[in-house]
């Protein structure tokens, strides 16, 4: 079944995550219900808290909630700006009013290391005195960020961390904002490829660092993060990646 085919004629969904991160639950109303096999459907909701996977933030997953049925939320994606929700229900689901819940626990965790890995931006960017050029995240299990460039130092790396741990300890606060994507927003490489076709930019900012463009959750201060850790560094194909998560 074609997602394209499914969100045709379907309004932009307002996306509740990004104004609310902190959200657990949300009434919202369902647009249309597409049932694909068994117990499988996909759901499209007016406005929603659930997250799409993208940007290397995986998806999030919970519960959609009506009287007369109860869907579990394995996937979510975002096509042609509509967020689809697929899983399996008990009950069949209809069109109308009904309550999202997501599993806060995992989204939290995603919230905190999202943030880390802008952290991770800047702190290179204050330890070396340049910019990396970034490459590719994930912020499932085994969380990493990857850059374009030579593998920094052991030393390099203990200043990264060091600078990180301060700006946690600092409770350094996160913020986001909206700008006009236009010839005066200066963008690295990685984000001038995948944003070219967007008409505004979302930029995040980590107090005293750089902005950075990201569509993703967050928490609104380092200290959230309680600490971070650095497992290891591997190379990879242009450059390298660093392995990490938060305590």
């Amino acid at each position: 079944m074609k997602l394209d085919d499914i969100v045709k004629d379907i309004p932009p969904t307002k996306l509740l995550y990004l104004e609310k991160p902190y959200s657990k639950t949300n009434e919202t109303n369902l647009l249309k219900v597409v049932k694909e096999s068994g117990s499988s459907y996909y759901l499209i909701p007016e406005k929603t808290i659930f997250y799409p996977k993208s940007g290397g933030q995986p998806n999030d997953t919970g519960m959609i909630i009506s009287p007369s049925f109860t869907l579990n939320v394995k996937k979510a994606f975002k096509v042609n700006d509509v967020v689809v929700l697929y899983g399996k229900s008990s009950g069949e689901p209809k069109l109308g009013k009904a309550e999202e819940a997501i599993d806060w626990d995992t989204r939290y965790l995603y919230m905190r290391r999202h943030a880390a890995a802008h952290l991770f931006d800047g702190a290179l960017k204050a330890a070396t005195g340049k910019e990396y050029e970034p490459t590719v995240s994930w912020l499932g299990d085994e969380s990493y960020v990857g850059y374009k460039g030579e593998m920094p130092s052991k030393d390099t790396v203990e200043r990264v961390y060091s600078i990180m741990q301060d700006s946690i300890k600092k409770g350094l606060k996160v913020s986001s904002y909206i700008i006009d994507n236009d010839s005066s927003v200066q963008l690295r490489e990685f984000w001038q490829n995948a944003l070219k076709n967007a008409r505004q930019i979302r930029m995040v900012k980590i107090e005293g660092y750089d902005p950075i463009p990201c569509g993703g959750t967050h928490v609104e201060k380092l200290s959230e993060l309680k600490g971070v850790r650095i497992d290891r560094l591997t190379t990879a194909e242009q450059g390298f990646r660093i392995y990490f998560d938060v305590l």
